[in-house]
């Protein structure tokens, strides 16, 4: 039977991080990454008897990353977000993994976000708040991706590939993404697999404003930039001629129909193409 250990990073903000320890720490091994300033979250160590590390390096890769050097003695790591409900089922799904011949790469599964309903935000967009749903079956995702709050990773795999790649995701203090999306990126096209599981089911928690879902919007645009450009020159250059094209008929045609969508998609695609130059991920 494989083995696995959990990794949870917080900066101490979430309602939500003591409870997940509650139900994790009896049945499996569990690392606390501290990622705040003055190791706001030691007592919790003491008081739950886990592994615990004080992470000074801000940012979700690098605590992730730093977390991932307590795990080397686990064939499988599972990263976990701390803002995360735990929906009875994920046990009997692990399980199955542990036990099964079969090596894992890479799994994610059912993601259900609960936020502001007052706040617009279309299903293509949802992922922003941390929905994830690819359907009821379990499946190889090849040009998707499963959502970065929940990843079960192969431990050799994980640092066969350099882990994740510290320029991308939240750090020194301020929004980040696509550290997942890389990982992801990265595996494929050395030939592991990414693999959905809806067995594995959470409840995300976003107490985000729709100020920061702009910001997030436009972030998105800088990053896949970014992105494409380290991974996928042939899709950076398709994206320029499809975004291009977007642009200008948004402004010829949709700018006053005031869809949404259409708005989300103006902002991503205008920092895409013309505000890069702004990019934190370099």
């Amino acid at each position: 039977m494989k083995t696995v250990v959990f990794v949870i990073i917080s900066v101490g903000m979430s309602d939500y991080l003591e409870p997940m320890i509650q139900t994790i720490r009896g049945s499996y091994p569990l690392i606390l990454v501290d990622n705040s300033d003055d190791a706001l979250l030691s007592p919790l160590s003491k008081k739950y008897e886990i592994y615990y590390i004080h992470e000074m390096t801000k940012g979700v890769s690098a605590a992730r990353n730093a977390g991932s050097e307590l795990a080397k003695l686990y064939d499988y790591i599972f990263f976990l977000d701390d803002d995360l409900e735990l929906i009875d089922g994920w046990k009997e799904t692990l399980e199955k993994i542990l036990v099964d011949e079969k090596e894992y790469d890479c799994v994610g599964g059912r993601v259900i976000a609960k936020y502001d309903k007052n706040i617009r935000v279309p299903e293509k967009y949802s992922y922003l708040v941390g929905e994830k749903n690819l359907g009821n079956q379990e499946k190889k995702v090849v040009q998707d991706y499963i959502g970065g709050c929940n990843l079960l990773i192969r431990k050799k795999l994980f640092f066969e590939v350099g882990k994740f790649n510290t320029n991308f995701g939240h750090r020194n203090g301020k929004i980040g993404l696509n550290e997942d999306v890389l990982f992801q990126d990265t595996i494929r096209k050395k030939r592991f697999e990414v693999l959905y599981m809806p067995e594995f089911r959470f409840i995300h928690h976003w107490n985000g404003t729709e100020q920061m879902l702009f910001t997030r919007i436009r972030l998105q645009g800088n990053y896949d930039r970014q992105l494409d450009l380290r991974i996928n020159k042939i899709r950076f250059f398709l994206r320029i001629i499809k975004y291009l094209v977007f642009l200008c008929g948004y402004q010829l045609f949709l700018k006053n129909r005031h869809v949404i969508v259409y708005m989300y998609d103006f902002m991503r695609y205008y920092e895409y193409i013309f505000n890069y130059k702004n990019s934190v991920a370099e």
